[in-house]
């Protein structure tokens, strides 16, 4: 028999076996892949003719035939029991409520293209004059859009009132971008900027109301009203940093306060409707200009522990952070971020790094010339403590205390207390320093105590 006539041959007595076993309701996969090796070609050669056919009969008699193939099946399903089955994908759950509504996807569409052109993302000139006169009737009819769903009560009159104030204050600066047409033209006159402060001030003027309406509201939607408190939490974070605030009037001062305290308060208790924490504050550790002092502090200390291991370039450089460091001092005292007790302890811990920066001569100075003034440590020690006393104790009175701050200055007087109890180093002293030494340690304790049982209370 020619070989072609055989496959065929045994194709066709292949079908005959398996649509046997599919009447009697047996499992043909399993069959085919156990008995005797000339069963197995048998049904094999079946399942291949039928297969190119386009036919694939149920592998399990009695069920219903799945369209799941395996790899040596010919397009019929796997046991269900084995892990060949691939397991079919969920749906995903479609809109409801004011999401699945075309008014929804309108103004969500809207603020995702303004805020883009706000930002800056479609360049200085992000439209022409009819893509302009468009996008502006867009951000208008988003506004119709959100009453319509305000009319269908499928949103909070808070929420859509909140989403009405983003909208037109988008719309605003939109439309202070100028079309491709005016690419060339020079007469263009940019208005004065306002203050940071002053404009975050006006516009929370004018959501506080609408914001307390949602603090006092039954039902919140998360994720309308998430994406409303984005511009409040980013105009309150304004209003509580010092030096924004400084540059506004006396009076614009208090009002800016009391808004801010307000605002914190009505975004509390929304945040904590939709099952999120109350919005941190930014403290000192989270201030540019503090960063900046952590950063030469940073830099300095480890040449001032060695300083026979540091370069002139490594002291010009510290140099130069410390002073930097130090006129950001001036300006968080200037913002009130600092005390004046607290930046003179700084300033006097930033004498004493330098000092002890400088007290060998630099490891590139080859000269034997350098001079270094010789102290003994009780003695450098009861100088520094002396200085510093009468400033820890004005922040003692003071009553509060800043963790960044101590961690800056308490361990250099530490350092300082441990070597004026220490006998060994007290026995360089005179009589007389050493009787002053006594009382001093007595008294830095005293005050280390106080400070220590503050920042506990904090």
């Amino acid at each position: 028999m020619p070989y072609r006539a055989y496959h065929l041959v045994l194709g066709i007595a292949g079908v005959a076996a398996v649509l046997l076993l599919v009447i009697l309701r047996a499992n043909v996969d399993r069959q085919a892949h156990t008995g005797p090796r000339w069963k197995q070609r048998l049904l094999a050669a079946g399942i291949m003719l039928l297969a190119a056919f386009g036919l694939g009969p149920a592998c399990k008699g009695g069920g219903t035939p799945t369209p799941t193939a395996s790899s040596n099946s010919g397009g019929l399903t796997a046991d269900p029991g084995t892990s060949m089955r691939p397991e079919a994908p969920r749906p995903a759950p479609r809109p409801t409520g004011y999401a699945a509504t075309t008014q929804w996807k309108q103004i969500q569409n809207t603020l995702a293209e303004a805020e883009a052109i706000v930002a800056g993302k479609k360049g200085s000139h992000p439209f022409d004059r009819a893509g302009k006169k468009q996008f502006l009737s867009a951000m208008q009819k988003a506004q119709s859009n959100a009453d319509e769903l305000a009319t269908k009560r499928l949103l909070a009159l808070a929420e859509v009132g909140l989403l009405k104030v983003d909208l037109a204050q988008l719309r605003g600066k939109v439309s202070a971008y100028r079309p491709t047409e005016m690419i060339a033209a020079s007469c263009y006159q940019k208005m004065a900027t306002p203050l940071v402060a002053d404009v975050s001030l006006g516009l929370l003027r004018v959501r506080l109301p609408l914001l307390q309406k949602l603090a006092a509201a039954q039902r919140l939607h998360p994720a309308v009203v998430r994406k409303v408190l984005v511009r409040i939490e980013k105009n309150l974070k304004v209003l509580e940093t010092p030096a924004a605030v400084a540059a506004l009037s006396a009076a614009r001062q208090v009002e800016a306060k009391k808004m801010a305290g307000e605002v914190r308060t009505a975004l509390a208790q929304v945040r904590a409707k939709i099952g999120q924490p109350p919005l941190s504050k930014a403290g000192l550790a989270g201030n540019q200009s503090w960063q900046q002092v952590e950063a030469a502090w940073k830099y300095i200390t480890p040449l001032a522990a060695k300083s026979s291991a540091s370069t002139t370039t490594q002291r010009r450089q510290a140099d130069r952070l410390m002073k930097g460091a130090l006129v950001a001092v001036d300006a968080l005292v200037k913002s009130q971020q600092l005390t004046a007790v607290e930046a003179q302890l700084l300033k006097a811990e930033a004498a004493g790094l330098q000092s002890e920066m400088y007290r060998s001569r630099p490891a590139d100075l080859s000269v034997k010339c350098y001079k270094t003034k010789y102290l003994e440590p009780a003695q450098a020690s009861l100088g520094r403590l002396s200085v510093r006393l009468p400033l820890l104790r004005k922040m003692v009175a003071a009553g509060k205390v800043k963790p960044p701050v101590l961690a800056r200055v308490l361990p250099a007087v530490r350092k300082d207390l441990t070597l004026l109890t220490d006998a060994s180093q007290l026995q360089r002293l005179r009589p007389d320093e050493k009787k002053k030494a006594a009382a001093l340690a007595k008294k830095i304790k005293a005050v280390l105590q106080k400070i220590e049982a503050l920042a506990q209370r904090k």
